[in-house]
């Protein structure tokens, strides 16, 4: 699956329009919510996933990043 890729390339694309996104995981997760998106999305298989994209009404904070050197090791260390 795709997904991932999918889901990174559109918050580039949004990012870059100055929209933002966030994902509502929970209405994937809960099955009749899923087979209520589907049947209104007229969907042939069941929603992974649900994206809400829209105009931030406050810029967002920078997400901590944790150091290079901390999560990735050379050949000779592994």
């Amino acid at each position: 699956m795709n997904v991932g890729r999918c889901y990174a390339r559109a918050c580039i694309i949004t990012t870059q329009a100055g929209l933002a996104t966030s994902v509502l995981a929970a209405s994937a997760i809960d099955a009749e919510t899923r087979h209520n998106l589907a049947r209104y999305f007229h969907l042939s298989d069941r929603p992974i996933m649900v994206i809400r994209i829209g105009k931030p009404t406050i810029p967002a904070r920078h997400g901590p990043r944790w150091p290079l050197e901390e999560v990735m090791t050379s050949q000779a260390e592994a």
